[in-house]
């Protein structure tokens, strides 16, 4: 967690490696379940940013399942439980972040610790960290997620998640990935003598130095063409304006200390939009540097 690496020193991802048991980390939390028999377990993760709540705009800025226990993705008591106490969950949270609520994909992974303990007999409870407009750090996240344990325990103790129903469950909108950290709309390229106009979805990804006591953004022009089925957590209309690399503009090029880059798929996102021969934005790493 220090490092913010999801490996253990031996180089395993310890969340597959709950049938190998081959990390003392994996060994000590199998000895703690076969001991302590809980009959409820919560699995928490940190996921990325750019998960949608359906094939919204919304992020998914927490997510929930009730994770499968077999292939057939079938539903025991045990499974049922953690379903229901999900229910509620999603009932407190729902109007504090409207819509901003996902379920994670089901899909059963054999080697999972989350998978493995609802197996075992525990009902599992799985909640993923997203994003949330300003809240990089997560710390807003957290706080929803305080709240979402506590209404959990409180409904546990009380016994009353046994009142929900497996289609209120089902209600909470998949995870989707529909979201751009940057969506720029309607730009003009000129390829061959002809004028085309592209969406460029952009996205940012944090790589942390050495230590891990920071962390750099670097950008990525993921996608190109129409893109109009998707948002963008920012998003920019460039209609009438021509996209174009920094090559043509020397003095913006040396400012911004940009190196040569074309506006391609994979490459980092650094470009310039005209509007009758005058700049209107210019893109520097993903980012809005000016306009």
């Amino acid at each position: 967690a220090e490092r913010f690496q999801r490996r253990t020193s031996t180089g395993i991802d310890m969340n597959r490696d709950a049938l190998a048991l081959q990390t003392p980390e994996g060994r000590l939390l199998k000895v703690l379940v076969d001991e302590l028999k809980p009959e409820f377990s919560f699995n928490l993760h940190d996921k990325g940013t750019r998960y949608s709540a359906g094939a919204s705009g919304k992020q998914a800025t927490v997510s929930f399942l009730a994770t499968a226990y077999n292939q057939a993705k079938d539903w025991n008591d045990t499974r049922t439980k953690a379903m229901q106490v999900i229910c509620r969950m999603a009932e407190v949270l729902q109007p504090i972040i409207p819509g901003h609520l996902g379920r994670w994909t089901d899909e059963f992974e054999p080697r999972a610790f989350g998978d493995n303990v609802q197996k075992w007999g525990s009902s599992l409870v799985l909640i993923e960290s997203g994003g949330y407009k300003e809240d990089r750090e997560k710390q807003f996240i957290r706080q929803l997620n305080f709240v979402a344990m506590l209404t959990a325990l409180e409904s546990i103790a009380k016994r009353d998640y046994t009142n929900e129903k497996l289609a209120t469950y089902e209600r909470i909108p998949n995870n989707d990935k529909y979201i751009f950290d940057l969506l720029i709309r309607n730009a003009t390229f000129t390829e061959n003598g002809k004028k085309l106009t592209k969406d460029i979805g952009i996205n940012l990804n944090e790589e942390n130095n050495e230590t891990a006591t920071d962390f750099t953004l670097s950008s990525e022009i993921e996608d190109l063409g129409d893109l109009s089925i998707f948002f963008g957590l920012k998003e920019l209309d460039a209609t009438d304006m021509t996209a174009l690399t920094f090559d043509q503009f020397p003095e913006l090029r040396k400012k911004y200390g940009v190196k040569p880059t074309k506006i391609n798929l994979g490459e980092s996102a650094n470009l310039i939009l005209i509007h009758k021969n005058k700049v209107k934005h210019v893109i520097v790493n993903g980012q809005i540097a000016e306009g």
